[in-house]
């Protein structure tokens, strides 16, 4: 027996955001919930926001298209979960379209956390920043950018809502990211922007060196688990062509 949803509304918004970077089936009367992940922070987060409501589990897998190992993680939930991971090309109507409501912030908090990327770069020699959020669903993006304000880029297969500057940093100071890797950065971003980028660079250049360096760590991890549970490494592994 599952344990049903808390009735929440933020928690519940959090994971409708969330959710856009989740596989998402219906399985009986279960909700079956996985992501795949290379980076220990989203796989953190996935068991933080489900583990209270059913068994969290994680498995090796190869990824063979681009050739790397990562993790599935996959929890089946409750029913009472139906209008919370549910994906869906719109904002769902239970929340409310105002920028300062905490139900929309908590939704958005889920939708950086899962398809988000938070940058500081170089504008005439001070540190500017942007946040943007990418997905294959203009219509949500358009209804998003009515309400946050940004403009919306076509890229390859997708579309991708953009905040800039001072606008980018009003929106994170009342979002909870709660993905470690972002929450930092968006710390950075906070404590630093409109500051020379010559100071702020190194920070910026050391930051994103430490999420590569836990990526990579956690790949290999994967890569040693597939070998325990399978015996072997897959046969598409390249790193095999130097143990030969």
């Amino acid at each position: 027996m599952k344990i049903p949803f808390s009735g929440d509304l933020s928690e519940g918004a959090f994971v409708a955001g969330f959710v856009e970077d989740c596989h998402v089936r219906q399985s009986g009367r279960l909700k079956e919930v996985s992501l795949s992940t290379t980076h220990p922070a989203m796989g953190q987060l996935f068991h933080s926001l489900f583990a209270n409501y059913g068994h969290v589990t994680i498995f090796p897998h190869f990824e063979g298209l681009h050739g790397y190992y990562q993790y599935i993680l996959t929890v089946y939930l409750d029913s009472s979960f139906q209008p919370f991971a549910t994906k869906a090309n719109y904002i769902p109507p239970w929340i409310p379209p105002l920028v300062d409501n905490p139900v929309l912030q908590s939704y958005l908090s889920g939708l950086v956390a899962a398809e988000g990327c938070i940058l500081l770069y170089d504008n005439h020699g001070r540190t500017d920043t942007a946040l943007t959020i990418t997905l294959k669903k203009r219509t949500l993006l358009e209804e998003l950018s009515g309400i946050v304000g940004g403009r919306i880029y076509e890229v390859q297969r997708a579309s991708r809502l953009v905040i800039y500057g001072k606008a980018a940093l009003k929106l994170l100071e009342h979002l909870s990211i709660r993905h470690a890797e972002k929450v930092e950065k968006a710390r950075l971003v906070m404590g630093h922007i409109g500051k020379p980028w010559c100071r702020v660079r190194p920070l910026w250049l050391e930051l994103r060196g430490k999420i590569k360096k836990d990526v990579l760590a956690y790949k290999e991890s994967a890569r040693s688990d597939y070998f325990e549970k399978h015996g072997f490494f897959h046969q598409n592994d390249e790193s095999l062509a130097g143990e030969k």
